[in-house]
C-alpha cells in the first residue's frame, strides 16, 4: 500500500508549477491518476507511474538542486497545466520549467527508450547524469550530450515501428535519423566551444561577477588553512591533466581557479 502510495505522488500542480520548477531543468511524466483522459483509457499510466517512482527516488536521493524529476496528473491538481501544454497522458516530457514551459512545445517529448524496457531504466538514468548540469543557464539545450537508446530500426525501442532497412520508408527513416544525430553532434560541440570560451571573472574577495555555483565554492574553502588549499589544488589539477567525462572539466577547473584566487589572498593577509 505504501509503495502504491509512493509511485501515485504527484509532485508537480497548476498551483505550484511556479514555485517548483522555474529556472530547473525538469523530466516529468505526465498522467493520470483516473488511469484514463478526455474519455480514452490510458493503458501504460499505472505501469508508468511505478517505474518513473524509482527514477525519482533515484534523482532525489542525490544533491542536485538545480533539475527536477516529477509526475503531474492530468485528471486532477495538474489538469490545467496538461490543457495549456495540450499534453495527453502518459508521456515523457523534457526541458526547462516555469513559465517557458507553459506552452505547446514548450517541453521536449522522450524518444529514447522506453523506460518500463530492459535497459531503459539505466538509458535514463545516464541521460539525466550526463544532461542535466548545475551550470547551464535557463534556455540551454539539454539534447546532444548522451545516448537515449533511440533505434529507428530496432523493435525493442518501444518508441518506432519497425521498418526494413533496404525499404523506402526504411531509407526516409534513416536519413532523418542521420540527420538528427549530425544535429546533436553539432549541438554537443557548440556547448564544449561555449564551456572552453566561458568567462572566468568572479571576485573572490567582493562575490562580484560570482555565480551561484562559485558562492558555493567560495563558502566551503574560506575558512580553510593555506595547507588545505594547497593540497586541493594540487588534487584538482592532477584530475584536469586526466581524461574527464563530459561536463565535469569546467566545474573542477572552475574551483581550481577559486581556490587559487583564495590562495592569493591568504599570502597577502586577507581574509574572506
Amino acid at each position: 500500500w505504501l509503495l502504491l502510495m509512493a509511485a501515485r505522488a504527484y509532485e508537480f500542480t497548476d498551483e505550484n508549477w511556479l514555485a517548483e520548477t522555474t529556472d530547473k531543468q525538469i523530466m516529468v511524466l505526465f498522467s493520470s491518476s483516473t488511469r484514463e483522459y478526455s474519455g480514452k483509457p490510458c493503458d501504460d499510466c499505472e505501469e508508468l507511474e511505478a517505474v518513473f517512482a524509482d527514477l525519482r527516488r533515484y534523482w532525489q536521493g542525490q544533491d542536485k538542486s538545480w533539475a527536477v524529476v516529477g509526475t503531474v496528473d492530468c485528471s486532477g491538481a495538474g489538469a490545467g497545466l496538461c490543457q495549456v501544454m495540450k499534453i495527453s497522458p502518459a508521456n515523457f516530457r523534457f526541458g526547462w520549467g516555469g513559465p517557458r514551459a507553459l506552452k505547446q512545445g514548450g517541453l521536449t517529448g522522450w524518444t529514447g527508450r522506453r523506460l518500463q524496457l530492459p535497459g531503459g531504466m539505466e538509458v535514463m538514468k545516464k541521460w539525466l547524469d550526463a544532461s542535466f548540469l548545475p551550470y547551464l543557464k535557463p534556455g540551454e539545450s539539454l539534447e546532444g550530450r548522451a545516448d537515449t537508446g533511440y533505434k529507428p530500426n530496432d523493435p525493442t525501442t518501444g518508441y518506432t515501428q519497425y521498418i526494413p532497412k533496404d525499404s523506402p520508408e526504411g531509407l526516409q527513416h534513416k536519413e532523418m535519423a542521420d540527420r538528427r544525430a549530425k544535429a546533436q553532434e553539432e549541438a554537443r560541440r557548440a556547448q564544449e566551444k561555449k564551456l572552453v570560451m566561458r568567462p572566468f571573472n568572479c571576485d573572490v574577495f567582493t562575490r562580484q561577477y560570482c555565480s551561484p555555483e562559485d558562492e558555493s565554492i567560495i563558502d566551503k574553502w574560506s575558512k580553510a588553512s593555506l595547507q588545505e588549499l594547497q593540497a586541493e589544488r594540487k588534487k584538482l589539477k592532477t584530475m584536469l591533466e586526466s581524461a574527464l567525462k563530459q561536463g565535469m572539466r569546467e566545474p573542477i577547473d572552475r574551483e581550481s581557479k577559486i581556490i587559487k584566487r583564495i590562495m592569493k589572498l591568504r599570502k597577502q593577509g586577507q581574509e574572506l
